[in-house]
């Protein structure tokens, strides 16, 4: 399932991002980019009606980790079709107005959520019998725009919220870098949030070197054990690095044996690191 699920994951992707880079799509692009999410949300969906996870690690796995990243590409969509509409046709007040009541929203939301929101972000595991199985917590709670797509005993309130946060994180993350580029956008984002971004705790630095380069200190990480004393599963590390530096790694797996087959050495990026602290190092010792 997880394999299925992730295989949608990259080629809805990869669709809307080619939807974003056809410029004769803008007229419909925002419908198209719905339509396309629900489209393959409905597709696990009818793949779950008939699947039985083989263990209860993978079935919690699943709705922890795999399947919120696929619901939260509506919660970001659905949020971005908003914005753009607003930017392209509103006015400075109009502008202001929506950015308000939507990072009010965005924030009570976070405020309601937070014993899930850090539990999540902590990396535990002791709760996720609890939080993860389907059929355990929905208790009649309305998520929205998603909680009309999903069945309750195919999901939980907890998978949806987490698809929530990272939805959330990343449209706010996109309308700022958007404002920034403006001059009127950087006033508007002062006047409305100061300095401070609601979701610092997602989005504090940005990976500005290649994504290989960041696949390989993934991988020698996790061969390492140092997350979740050492059971925290790649596909979950890799997800946790793009939403805290800013990156889309892509398929890892194909950049790994991409790594594999370097001619020029392996671990490129590890070695350099390796000698960038010894010069460190050595430069403390000089001067001290």
């Amino acid at each position: 399932m997880q394999n299925f699920t992730e295989k949608l994951h990259d080629e809805l992707k990869a669709t809307l991002q080619m939807l974003e880079d056809d410029p004769h799509s803008e007229k419909f692009r925002a419908e198209r980019r719905i339509g396309l999410i629900i489209k393959t949300i409905n597709q696990i969906l009818k793949k779950l009606e008939t699947h039985h996870f083989p263990t209860e690690k993978e079935e919690i796995a699943y709705f922890k980790s795999v399947l919120p990243s696929t619901i939260s590409l509506l919660v970001y969509y659905d949020g971005k079709n908003d914005w753009e509409s607003v930017e392209r046709l509103g006015t400075q007040k109009a502008k202001q107005d929506h950015l308000e009541q939507l990072f009010r929203k965005i924030n009570d939301f976070f405020k309601d959520n937070d014993e899930l929101f850090k539990y999540y972000r902590s990396g535990r595991t002791n709760l996720d019998r609890y939080y993860f199985l389907p059929k355990r917590n929905l208790d009649g709670e309305n998520v929205d725009l998603i909680s009309s797509l999903m069945d309750p005993a195919f999901c939980t309130i907890s998978c949806l919220k987490v698809a929530i946060f990272l939805g959330y994180a990343i449209l706010e993350k996109n309308i700022l870098q958007t404002l920034n580029k403006k001059e009127d956008g950087v006033k508007l984002r002062k006047k409305i949030w100061g300095e401070n971004n609601i979701t610092d705790s997602f989005d504090k630095v940005e990976w500005t070197f290649s994504k290989a380069a960041l696949t390989e200190l993934i991988y020698a990480l996790k061969a390492a054990g140092v997350f979740n004393h050492g059971k925290a599963d790649l596909k979950t590390i890799a997800r946790h690095f793009e939403r805290a530096f800013g990156v889309d790694l892509g398929n890892i797996t194909r950049t790994y044996q991409e790594i594999i087959n370097r001619k020029t050495g392996q671990t490129i990026f590890l070695d350099e690191l390796k000698q960038k602290m010894a010069e460190l190092i050595e430069k403390s010792l000089k001067y001290n």
